[in-house]
């Protein structure tokens, strides 16, 4: 008895991987054009962008960007495509997770925004924004977004180590969701030497793919010098380390001896085997374990 011959899936799976290919120029001309979408895109432009370089790429995004149009998802103009709809925006604060990413959580909606650091128009963490919110939303992620105004600053200085080399400087920032250095002109320096902690002003927040500018303060001591680190965590809080005259002799009146009263309202573990793991210089030992033979 004859076997027929089972017929080849070709023809199905290349239309599968075509239909993919569509989507994905779709999601990525939609997140192109909603992404800034009071501007003009030329053909040129959008092959560019969404990387369309293959003639058969090229073809796909020219019919998907004449079905958006038919779907009135985007406008065609006379000097190329934009997107139809009006933006909707929100207002809400900069949580700077990552390098790569941030968070503005709304009280005008139940979840965060996603903004990538390219779209976050150099906010930084705690600042008050305007966020423009795209529609197109791909499989299993949050809703994005692109900043578009900052609207209030929560801060404008920074505490931070110095980088010198001969023409400028830098300052890297403690501040955990500070990922950017500070350019620092020479006129702008104060005199601070390289690996100094000091205390910066922004005097010119960044443009494009520049550094934030700013001018260095207070020059609090070199990095890693005890005191210089206490005073560096103390300025990034905000906490004062320099006091009025009035308090400074104030506090030198306080007797250093221990008194007998002292003594009398505490436990006395002086005569106790008593183990730290802080170092002689610290400011408090807090980390103890006392050792009692027992019969």
């Amino acid at each position: 008895m004859a076997h027929k011959k089972r017929k080849k899936n070709v023809p199905q799976r290349a239309k599968s991987q075509e239909q993919v290919k569509e989507n994905k120029i779709r999601i990525k001309i939609l997140g192109l054009l909603e992404g800034d979408s009071t501007r003009i895109f030329t053909l040129k432009q959008i092959f560019k962008r969404i990387q369309a370089q293959d003639k058969i790429s090229k073809r796909i995004a020219e019919s998907m960007l004449e079905r958006l149009v038919d779907e009135n998802k985007i406008s065609s103009v006379k000097t190329g495509y934009k997107c139809a709809r009006e933006p909707d925006f929100v207002t809400g604060k900069v949580d700077y997770v990552n390098p790569k990413f941030c968070y503005v959580s709304t009280s005008e909606m139940e979840e965060d925004v996603w903004v990538p650091t390219e779209r976050m128009h150099f906010a930084l963490d705690g600042d008050e924004v305007k966020v423009m919110l795209f529609t197109q939303l791909r499989k299993g992620r949050r809703l994005e977004g692109r900043i578009t105004e900052v609207l209030k600053r929560e801060r404008s200085s920074f505490v931070g180590r110095i980088e010198q080399t001969p023409n400028y400087s830098f300052v890297i920032p403690d501040h955990r969701k500070m990922h950017q250095d500070i350019f620092i002109k020479p006129e702008n320096n104060k005199n601070a030497a390289h690996n100094d902690k000091v205390i910066v002003e922004i005097t010119q927040w960044p443009d494009y793919d520049k550094n934030p500018e700013g001018a260095v303060q207070e020059i609090l001591g070199k990095a890693g010098e005890n005191n210089a680190e206490i005073h560096s965590i103390m300025a990034e809080f905000g906490l004062p380390f320099r006091f009025p005259s009035n308090i400074n002799k104030a506090a030198e009146r306080i007797k250093s001896e221990i008194s007998d009263s002292d003594i009398s309202s505490r436990k006395d573990f002086r005569g106790v085997t008593t183990l730290t793991i802080d170092p002689e210089d610290a400011k408090d030992f807090d980390d103890a374990l006392s050792l009692q033979f027992l019969d």
